[in-house]
């Protein structure tokens, strides 16, 4: 028995042993072993979105310690940001068993300076970021802090842990991204998402350089913004689904704070005078009675209050799919809505179609609907976002990669195309909030579209929208031998070796599809018969 014993207590102590040995091999966070990472190599590692100018010297750098030289935060326009971006570096080095010291061999420095960036665009500039890897170090530079966090992020990207030694690719990158809202949007009006589930949706947009949040906060089933000068709109009786779910105004406070540290900006959206049932229950109003009007202003300016202006600038206020009785107004009353905004020094942002005041053209347009539907285009002259054929709610995963890669973003020559924005609306009621992601493309959605809205590998959109070319692909793949094809077999690739390193414990849900030959099956005979000595037969799709 004692020798029964001292052999289980012997195998144990080995296997922790090789748990241990094995657990140096990679850096269990952030593997790079996996049978997609393993497609790359320590030199040449997958980068999603890809850099605009980059070029490889061909050596994987082993690093084992590390000094981080950066600037004052309190010499940078945000002090925070600068904290964290030397937070998160620290902890991604840990992760990787890299110690961090002041006399570490590697230095990554962080420089305030000017980046030779193809954009004169001063907001794409302000984004921009150059970054040089050799044995002696890595120097980021950028114009403040926006640039320094990609630079670090791309940094992330370079750096992995194989063979028990971790190594950076040697590289030379200047990069800066085409468009400047690079958005998701999220309704937590229908359906509630506690505040931990949205911070692993930003984490995930912030690594793959997105943007902009948008924050659907109304819905005919709830009003989910704590207001204290209107509490009856937090009242559990008034809500139709979730009762009672909302976000105080400190969480939201620290929720716009969290998106700034990871250069995003939130955008809430205040839906008025449509989708607007749980406001008029609330209220006891038509959307044409002063009362509500009046109101309406009142919680424009309340929201406004709660953040400045430089870390809220924009502000939606809806205007789409107005069709009951109870819901229509005047022009005078779309005036309100617009003056409320624009007093408090924010831009106004509107859905596109959506009501107006008659000649006013100073909202950002917020494309939906198709582009086959000509009132759905943006009006001469404005600025749009894009999110035509973008509702993630409406696409599986396998669709979704085609859509997004292919997907031309702001196609209408007319206007001033921002960028591009995916939407999940999950109309239907969710129980469980985490079957947000778990049953709609949003990792998916992300990743795809990350690297055509940072570095479009399509030219753009001339003409007639409605005659784009692309939009054949997508639900469709091109054919064996199109060079497209092997553009999108290279991103995917690049997007399933980042997924199994940095979406380890995300519901990303998609496989490869690329290259794969599919064979339709003939009958053949199943376990289930209809009755005694009559078997049902069936076809089937099988890829291999």
């Amino acid at each position: 028995m004692n020798r029964m014993k001292f052999l289980l207590l012997s195998f144990a102590w080995v296997c922790m042993a090789c748990a241990g040995a094995w657990g140096q091999d990679t850096a269990p966070s952030f593997p790079a072993n996996g049978a997609n990472y393993r497609l790359f190599p320590a030199d040449r590692p997958p980068l999603v979105p890809k850099p605009q100018q980059l070029r490889w010297d061909d050596r994987a750098i082993p690093v084992q310690s590390v000094r981080i030289l950066a600037p004052s935060p309190s010499r940078t326009s945000y002090p925070e940001q600068m904290k964290f971006i030397v937070s998160e570096l620290k902890s991604f080095l840990a992760e990787h068993r890299v110690k961090v010291a002041p006399d570490g061999t590697f230095a990554v420095k962080f420089v305030k300076g000017d980046v030779k960036a193809g954009t004169e665009n001063s907001k794409l500039k302000e984004e921009a970021y150059s970054l040089r890897v050799t044995p002696g170090g890595a120097l980021i530079t950028a114009m403040d802090t926006r640039g320094f966090y990609y630079g670090m992020k791309t940094l992330e990207q370079l750096l992995l842990r194989r063979g028990g030694t971790t190594t950076i690719a040697a590289c030379d990158i200047v990069d800066w991204p085409d468009f400047e809202i690079r958005g998701f949007m999220n309704d937590v009006g229908r359906n509630y998402m506690p505040l931990p589930l949205i911070a692993r949706e930003l984490d995930s947009m912030a690594q793959l350089k997105l943007n902009v949040y948008h924050f659907h906060f109304t819905e005919n089933p709830g009003w989910r913004l704590e207001s204290k000068i209107y509490p009856e709109l937090n009242d559990s009786r008034n809500y139709t689904r979730m009762p009672g779910k909302f976000y105080t105004q400190k969480e939201f406070k620290q929720l716009v704070e969290y998106c700034r540290l990871r250069n995003i900006l939130l955008i809430p959206e205040m839906d008025m005078p449509g989708h607007s049932q749980m406001f008029r229950k609330a209220l006891n109003v038509k959307m044409s009675d002063e009362k509500a009007t009046k109101a309406l202003v009142a919680l424009i300016k309340e929201l406004c209050s709660l953040v400045p202006k430089e870390k809220m600038p924009i502000i939606h206020i809806g205007t789409d799919e107005v069709r009951g009785r109870d819901e229509q107004v005047n022009n005078e009353i779309l005036k309100e809505y617009i003056n409320a905004v624009e007093s408090c020094g924010r831009i106004p942002m509107r859905w596109q179609p959506g009501l107006t005041p008659k000649g006013y053209n100073g909202s950002i347009q917020q494309l939906w609907s198709g582009r086959q539907n000509r009132g759905a285009w943006p009006t001469d002259g404005a600025k749009y976002v894009d999110s035509l054929e973008t509702y993630l709610n409406h696409l599986d995963p396998f669709e979704t990669a085609m859509t997004m890669y292919f997907r031309r973003a702001c196609p209408f020559r007319n206007a001033e195309g921002l960028g591009m924005m995916l939407c999940s609306f999950p109309d239907l009621e969710i129980t469980d909030p985490r079957n947000q992601v778990l049953q709609t493309p949003v990792y998916a959605g992300m990743a795809f579209v990350s690297e055509p809205l940072w570095n479009n590998p399509h030219e753009k959109v001339q003409g007639d929208p409605n005659q784009d070319e692309y939009m054949k692909y997508f639900s469709n793949l091109p054919v064996q031998g199109d060079p497209l094809l092997k553009g999108f077999a290279d991103y995917e690739n690049r997007v399933l070796a980042i997924r199994d390193r940095f979406f380890i414990d995300k519901e990303f849900n998609y496989v490869r599809q690329a290259n794969i030959p599919w064979k339709l099956l003939g009958l053949f005979p199943t376990a289930v018969r209809r009755k005694r000595n009559s078997p049902r037969k069936r076809t089937t799709m099988q890829g291999r």
